[in-house]
């Protein structure tokens, strides 16, 4: 199959109401669409949202990368034969991934949009569900439902108790809190009121975002054990590995490396040092679904956990990365909650995912990536031509 054309429009997500995380409140998204346009009309997409705070390109940057490595591919070919199993290089892509990494390798949210487009229009020329694409080889049926966790908002204890009931009313069973943005004793009371308000049953993470220096984490890991938390993101800051794995050390609740494992070595040194229990992986950071299939491996193997969570993104991302772990076999990982309920933040977004019901999200039916762009939604978020490159 023939790349025969491709196009990249800018776009800006809105949030209902503006996030509040120790790298400041975001309150609005910004990235690209790109739609790589294949034989018989067959489109394949991949979005590009980075997000301040992760080590990642700018907006500006990233289209620019996404634009030129779009560019690199109109008229070339891309395969139809893929790899066996999780870990290994995706036979269709390969050359293109690699070559991708070698031409932006400071651009990885552009070379994920990249990879998730060509992944997205191999699996439609092919019939299949991308984590079908994903998985092949390993068999299996695929999950039809996925667990996500819910993430809760609030700027004192009794908007954070209301969130959490309106959360477990929604049928959540795994709500997330951001913490590490205020004082230990507000996040105290925040957490405090948020467990008596959910009850004892109701999984309960917590995310820092790096917000935490080494001594005020360990106060805040003892502060917080009675509140029978599941897990906690990114106690400090992404760099210090050593104080993350001393942490793990001593701490009573699972830490997850975030912020630390952002992109694929990043993850890869994490797993190696065994600096937390759990890795987060965004396949929208990662540099696409081929790298982020091979920190997965890489921790499985460890025995360590991981969670697949999004940068944050639109639905086209979070479609991408909800087929990755749905790609996952169960007997594989043991089972979280993926970050992936994260559309009901914008007042708009590019597509229609299904509706979280009973704190899981359906995987999107139809070959690729089952959702596509609407093109009144895309024409309204635009902010920006469309840039069309044809060979």
């Amino acid at each position: 199959m023939r790349i025969r054309a491709a196009r990249i429009t800018p776009f800006r997500l809105a949030l209902v109401r503006a996030l509040a995380t120790s790298h400041g409140e975001v309150d609005l998204r910004e990235g690209a669409l790109l739609t790589l346009v294949g034989d018989s009309g067959i489109e394949g997409y991949g979005e590009a949202t980075p997000i301040a705070g992760f080590g990642l390109e700018s907006a500006s940057r990233c289209r620019e990368a996404l634009s030129s490595l779009a560019a690199s591919l109109v008229g070339k070919e891309v395969g139809e034969e893929v790899g066996k199993e999780l870990g290994k290089e995706l036979g269709p892509i390969e050359g293109h991934l690699r070559d991708a990494g070698a031409s932006a390798p400071d651009a990885p949210v552009a070379r994920a949009a990249l990879d998730c487009a060509l992944h997205d229009l191999v699996a439609k020329a092919r019939g299949l569900p991308l984590a079908r694409l994903l998985r092949k080889g390993s068999g299996g049926a695929l999950p039809s439902v996925l667990p996500v966790n819910a993430l809760v908002s609030g700027n004192t204890p009794g908007e954070v108790a209301a969130s959490g009931r309106a959360a477990l009313a929604e049928g959540h069973h795994t709500l997330k809190l951001k913490v590490g943005a205020r004082s230990l004793a507000d996040d105290e009371a925040r957490v405090a009121a948020l467990r008596r308000a959910i009850g004892a049953e109701p999984r309960l993470r917590l995310d820092a975002n790096g917000g935490w220096g080494e001594t005020l984490a360990r106060e805040a890991l003892d502060r917080l054990s009675s509140f029978d938390i599941e897990l906690l993101e990114q106690p400090v800051a992404a760099s210090d590995l050593d104080a993350l794995a001393r942490l793990r050390a001593q701490s009573g609740i699972a830490l997850a490396a975030d912020e630390s494992a952002v992109v694929e070595a990043a993850a890869l040194e994490v797993v190696a040092r065994r600096a937390a229990d759990v890795v987060v992986i965004k396949p929208s950071a990662a540099g696409g679904l081929a790298p982020a299939a091979r920190v997965a491996a890489a921790a499985l193997d460890a025995g360590l956990g991981i969670v697949v969570t999004s940068l944050l993104d639109g639905a086209i991302a979070v479609a991408a990365a909800l087929h990755f772990a749905a790609s996952i076999r169960p007997d594989e990982v043991e089972p979280r909650a993926s970050g992936l309920a994260t559309g009901g933040l914008f007042e708009q977004d590019l597509a229609r995912l299904p509706r979280v019901r009973a704190g899981s999200l359906a995987l999107p039916p139809g070959p690729g990536l089952g959702v596509a762009p609407d093109p009144r939604a895309l024409a309204a978020l635009a902010c920006g031509p469309t840039r069309e490159i044809r060979g």
